[in-house]
């Protein structure tokens, strides 16, 4: 128990851990496979990420075959009789899906089809996080057979579900926090243009001087609530905030960051992706640069990769690279017309 606990920890910076932890939940149980996943709030629909579709393999779905994985996709999630139970009865404390879904069920609704082959036919969940539009939950899979299993699954869900809870929120802070490194500050500091590092909830992660300026003497409509980017301007607040989420939908690429640009009165809001949208699970982890800029001239009318900039210096290069080494933003901002950082001599 002590080294589950340990590893819970450990997933506060590196959320792949999080394939260990089932792993020993796993092991700790007699279960026979495990997954954490995105939900719906709503459907409680399990969202597969581009990446699992793709590839059918993730380290959060520990124990499943990519047979297994593809079968579920295309064949069997429609089938699933669980989501629709998970959907009304919000596993706030976990429990047997065999509750509500016997075996008779499971084979009238073509379900059991999947899971026999396996040789599971129960499953055990628990809700880790729920916000207002998802919620990330665990399933423990094993025999009705082995009743003894399923009290051990549910002990060890319910030990360990504040702890669970705690670094699944605390890690994704710390993740979003360590993205934002002092070389990105150097660079967005050097930037005439105000600039605002926000989350897909348009959260406030990092600004620069001219940002704060903009704040404190120009702008009447831009400001910060509650630690979000937001308007005091109806129609404008709803735009970016729609912007800011979107952006997350659009294909990213190193070589193309997409934007969303939009304008409202003398002002013109460009909503920039530096990162791919989508995390191990799904989620929206990614951060979006907001520049603001006099409608016209348009010092960033043209965005473009910092790499594929002719007039970029030596030293953003290198802060590209390092940033890349580092496994935090793979490419930055370099726009046309504005001033770029200094080098320190």
């Amino acid at each position: 128990m002590e080294l589950l606990r340990n590893k819970l920890y450990e997933t506060v910076s590196d959320i792949s851990l999080w394939e260990d932890v089932l792993g020993l939940i796993i092991e700790l149980s007699g279960a026979k496979k495990a997954i954490l996943t995105l939900r719906d709030v709503h459907s409680s629909d399990l969202y597969i990420p581009k990446d699992v579709r793709l590839s059918l393999e993730s380290p959060m779905l520990v124990g499943f075959s990519e047979k297994e994985i593809d079968d579920y996709i295309h064949v069997y999630q429609e089938k699933d009789p669980w989501t629709k139970v998970e959907a009304e009865h919000h596993p706030y404390f976990p429990y047997a899906l065999s509750n509500f879904v016997d075996r008779e069920e499971l084979v009238k609704s073509g379900f059991m089809e999947w899971l026999e082959p396996q040789g599971i036919d129960d499953c055990v969940v628990i809700a880790v996080c729920t916000s207002v539009d998802h919620w990330v939950g665990i399933n423990v899979f094993f025999s009705a057979k082995d009743s003894h299993v399923k009290r051990k699954i549910i002990d060890i869900l319910s030990t360990f579900q504040p702890l669970m809870t705690e670094v699944w929120t605390f890690g994704q802070k710390v993740r979003i926090a360590n993205t934002s490194t002092k070389k990105l500050k150097h660079y967005i500091e050097g930037l005439d243009t105000p600039v605002f590092l926000v989350s897909k909830d348009a959260e406030l992660i990092d600004t620069n001087r001219a940002a704060n300026e903009f704040l404190r003497l120009k702008c009447k409509t831009i400001r910060v609530q509650q630690s979000k980017l937001c308007s005091v301007d109806t129609q404008l607040r709803r735009k970016l905030r729609d912007a800011i989420h979107r952006a997350g939908n659009q294909e990213f690429t190193d070589l193309s960051l997409p934007k969303i640009t939009l304008s409202h009165g003398h002002w013109r809001y460009t909503v920039t992706l530096l990162q791919k949208g989508e995390d191990v699970i799904g989620a929206d982890t990614a951060l979006r640069l907001v520049s603001i800029n006099w409608s016209n001239p348009s010092p960033l009318s043209n965005v473009t990769s910092i790499k594929k900039n002719d007039h970029v210096e030596k030293t953003e290069r290198e802060l590209v690279s390092a940033l890349a080494a580092d496994d935090n933003v793979v490419q930055l901002l370099c726009p046309f017309g504005a001033n770029r950082p200094k080098a320190k001599r």
